[in-house]
């Protein structure tokens, strides 16, 4: 018998995955929300090059709508963070939101 090498076993992974063959996908309807915390946030629109948002909050939610063809889902987050920051010998409150919408 013989061995199989590692460029052998990984064709024959690669071969397998080429092939096609039905699946079975998951339908139905799907929401949920979600929430966190988003850390070193990077925006380049932002004109504040020198300081960085830590710990920025955000909130969204999610549909998503499966058949046995595709999935279709819809999301929407909110992203907010205030600070205060010394600008020219003068403490302002810098506040940051951020509104994302994905399709996918």
């Amino acid at each position: 018998m013989r061995t199989l090498t590692l460029m052998t076993a990984m064709a024959l992974i690669t071969l397998a995955a080429l092939c096609p063959a039905p699946s079975q996908a998951a339908t139905g309807l799907g929401l949920g929300l979600k929430g966190g915390v988003v850390t070193d946030y990077d925006d380049p629109n932002l004109k504040l090059s020198d300081f960085e948002f830590d710990n920025l909050k955000y909130f969204g939610g999610f549909l998503k709508w499966g058949s046995t063809y595709f999935d279709l889902e819809l999301g929407a987050e909110y992203y907010w963070d205030k600070t205060d920051i010394e600008i020219i010998s003068e403490t302002r409150n810098v506040e940051v939101k951020d509104f994302f919408v994905g399709l996918t």
